[in-house]
């Protein structure tokens, strides 16, 4: 029952048409689409590796200069398509308006998180990572060592066989993959939901915040795209 104020609504709609101009703005054109449900009718990010985890992954660890990245593939909620791609395109990709963090961890705590990340392969997870700066590999074969608390976060690994092994880390200098380093200390770069918030179960709870509300996830996609 309160008529407009029209100075106000005049205000508004004029902020409304920059943001609808920033969000149409191409950031790249693509040749190949990128869907992340594979042909099957399964969200493949959350139990494979896949292409646009990928990009995902290596924007947050070239832009942020860290060793490792990691994604969780539940947090990637829409693919590419061919053509123009727009700022907007990538605000449905990544909805949630989660700020880049860093953190730092040891060999040991990061094989236990890709061990929690694949604990429920070959179902679909949401806290399964795509990952940049890691090579390493799977054996479904083996029951999940990862034992979680009463909350349902990640706990510990037991000491029992596990399922990751081969376990290779990007040398930044020379850009080499060399065995990891059970006491070397790594940085990463991720969301502020897992490395602040205990997101995807608490996967990254044994880590150690650096820096944190460095850049807005979409703004690492869009810069890295545009820069490389």
């Amino acid at each position: 029952d309160v008529s407009p104020d029209k100075a106000v609504e005049t205000f508004v709609n004029a902020i409304k048409e920059q943001v609808s101009a920033s969000g149409n703005q191409t950031i790249a054109t693509n040749s190949i689409p990128f869907s992340i449900i594979d042909e099957n009718g399964y969200r493949s990010a959350r139990f494979e590796e896949h292409p646009l985890g990928n990009l995902c992954a290596d924007a947050f660890r070239h832009i942020l200069d860290t060793d490792i990245a990691m994604v969780n593939g539940g947090g990637i909620r829409a693919g590419l398509p061919t053509g123009e791609i727009t700022y907007n395109h990538l605000l449905a990709l990544f909805p949630f308006s989660n700020m880049a963090c860093t953190a730092t961890l040891n060999g040991q705590q990061l094989a236990d998180v890709l061990e929690c990340s694949v604990r429920l392969l070959p179902e679909e997870n949401g806290s399964f990572m795509q990952v940049s700066g890691i090579r390493f590999k799977v054996d479904t074969t083996f029951p999940s060592p990862v034992v979680m608390d009463e909350k349902g976060l990640f706990s510990h690994v037991a000491d029992v066989p596990r399922r990751v092994s081969h376990i290779y880390i990007r040398n930044k200098e020379n850009g080499e993959y060399e065995p990891i380093d059970s006491e070397k200390i790594y940085a990463l770069a991720s969301f502020d939901f897992q490395l602040k918030k205990l997101g995807s179960d608490g996967i990254f709870r044994h880590t150690t915040l650096k820096d944190d509300n460095l850049m807005l996830d979409v703004h690492i996609l869009s810069t890295y795209i545009k820069e490389v």
